[in-house]
């Protein structure tokens, strides 16, 4: 490791991305061997006990931490973090790591240096805990201290949804939380979160425009996005526009035999036939027990004046289990 703290703290956590398991914790050795009064070698070979499951000795590594540490609130809010993120996702996998407990250590940093950041972190418990007001509150003390950030006004939203408050209230939250983080060129998921609440309560448009702009500022390739924002086009009937988000999705992922029905199904609809066989009968080559796939070849097929295939593809679909294919062939025979 080089030999500052700063720069030997950046070479350990950058060695998780590219180094076996065993020089991590040989690195995290050698940090708590040469810097014994800094919280990070600490909190590093602790991190690597808990991805072992090796919980007891984890703690006894935090709470050695504590001891030795210099900056007493940081190795207090590193020990509340761990146990926070190890009682939200694996609980009651070590008794004495609960949200209580993970509180109470972010209380005691708060007590040592009243920052902020603390307040957050205990705020983020208490939410977890399910004290939506009382986290409500906190998350709304702390918008008026420099900590003041889009996170912030998104978990005032999540404890307003949390609270059955009305839609407005909550949009306003939204609001704030994409103005203030626009001020910081961070408003990406903030847009997608706005989004996602006008997509939930049927305004589409809005909830549209929102997508737009997170896609622009985002870049993001994520399949499961393009599928989302393509099925809130449906919703708004704006056909070119999906057409073109269920494309991405299949493209970006062409494993997955939905996207592949779901396109077949809007060229079905929109009336571009041949475009509907193709992709559906790529869904059935795909995904040979998907009765989707079938299904939709079938209804192509039939468009298309090729009935006797038509028919033998929904019979297919009927095989594999879907209950609409049987009415279909009823109404073709």
């Amino acid at each position: 490791l080089p030999d500052t703290e700063k720069d030997a703290t950046t070479a350990m956590f950058l060695a998780r991305s590219f180094r076996p398991k065993s020089d991590n914790y040989k690195y995290a050795h050698e940090f708590i061997n040469m810097f014994p009064n800094s919280s990070q070698g600490y909190k590093s070979l602790a991190e690597l006990y808990v991805a072992d499951s090796l919980i007891a000795e984890a703690d006894k590594e935090m709470k050695e931490g504590i001891e030795k540490s210099t900056l007493k609130d940081e190795a207090h809010s590193n020990y509340s973090s761990l146990i926070f993120s190890q009682a939200l996702y694996h609980p009651n996998q070590y008794k004495d790591w609960t949200l209580d407990k993970a509180l109470e250590e972010a209380e005691k940093a708060y007590q040592i240096k009243p920052e902020p950041v603390y307040k957050h972190q205990q705020a983020q418990i208490i939410y977890a805990k399910g004290n939506y007001q009382q986290a409500y509150d906190m998350f709304m003390g702390l918008t008026k201290t420099p900590l003041n950030n889009g996170e912030l006004w998104y978990e005032c939203a999540q404890c307003k949804i949390q609270l059955k408050a009305p839609n407005q209230d909550i949009k306003v939250l939204l609001d704030s939380a994409v103005n203030v983080s626009s001020r910081k060129g961070l408003a990406a998921p903030y847009y997608l979160a706005r989004g996602r609440f006008f997509d939930a309560n049927k305004q589409y448009r809005d909830a549209i425009k929102d997508y737009y702009v997170y896609d622009s500022l985002s870049h993001t390739q994520d399949p499961a996005f393009f599928f989302m924002r393509y099925q809130c086009e449906l919703n708004a009937k704006m056909w070119q526009q999906a057409l073109l988000d269920i494309a991405r999705a299949s493209l970006l992922n062409p494993q997955e035999p939905v996207y592949l029905a779901n396109w077949a199904s809007l060229d079905l609809r929109v009336n571009r036939i041949d475009e509907a066989i193709s992709t559906a009968t790529q869904c059935t080559k795909l995904a040979p027990s998907y009765p989707e796939g079938y299904l939709l070849l079938g209804l192509a097929q039939i468009a298309k004046k090729q009935k006797a295939e038509g028919l033998k593809n929904l019979e297919k679909a009927k095989s594999l289990g879907d209950s609409r294919a049987q009415g279909y062939i009823d109404k073709n025979k």
